[in-house]
């Protein structure tokens, strides 16, 4: 296979040069059942999810403004995959990610 594969990661360990932001998020399966027409319910359950946390976020972090969410289908199921990432930073660096454009989704 002749292609570029471009890996970024914070899992410590294997963290990417770039350290001005952490990213923490989650992950889950929407069942092939559900999509399209649920997306708005798990949408909502997203919100709360991250509203959570960001509240239990140490101290000495803040969120970032932008949010990130992908989805990509499953080929082996046709459910669809969803991963949130949000940026967190130092309170004290007050740095900003360098994030390209991002669209709202949230209406």
């Amino acid at each position: 296979m002749n292609k570029t594969i471009h890996h970024y990661s914070t899992v410590r360990g294997v963290e990417s040069k770039r350290r001005d932001a952490i990213y923490r998020g989650f992950t889950y399966r929407i069942p092939e059942r559900d999509f399209p027409k649920k997306v708005e319910e798990y949408l909502a359950q997203d919100m709360t999810k991250i509203e959570s946390l960001i509240a239990g976020l140490p101290e000495d972090e803040k969120a970032g403004e932008v949010l990130e969410r992908y989805e990509v289908f499953d080929v082996d199921t046709s459910d669809v995959l969803v991963m949130w990432r949000i940026p967190t930073y130092e309170k004290k660096k007050g740095s900003r990610p360098i994030i390209g454009p991002a669209k709202n989704i949230i209406h």
